[in-house]
């Protein structure tokens, strides 16, 4: 866990526990030193002076996609959809219209008896 730069840093205990000792006075940026060596910032916190401050603080979970996303992935799927429903209506037409011109044909072709 740092504080603003790499000199004010300490590691958590083993139930994820960490305390900064004897900073200043000021505003501060809470972030993190992950595994894979990127860094995460939690917030900014205004210390003052002769005040105990407790934050707690949470993991983003990697496994969660952001709303953007999964708004993306029905509103395509809305669109494939549409388009596969579109396509088969289209389909039952043009065969609609095949029968009814090879009823008309073949009305043409057979003679009708007159009486």
């Amino acid at each position: 866990i740092y504080a603003n730069t790499k000199k004010l840093h300490v590691k958590t205990d083993k139930k994820g526990m960490f305390e900064f000792e004897k900073l200043a006075p000021g505003e501060y940026k809470i972030c993190t030193l992950l595994d894979d060596g990127s860094t995460y910032v939690f917030k900014t916190v205004k210390i003052e002076a002769g005040k105990k401050l407790v934050i707690k603080v949470m993991m983003p979970k990697e496994e969660e996609f952001p709303v953007w996303a999964i708004i993306a992935i029905i509103a395509g799927g809305v669109v494939v959809l549409a388009a596969i429903a579109l396509l088969t209506v289209l389909l039952i037409i043009k065969k609609k219209k095949k029968k009814a011109l090879k009823s008309s044909a073949s009305a043409v072709e057979t003679p009708q008896e007159v009486s």
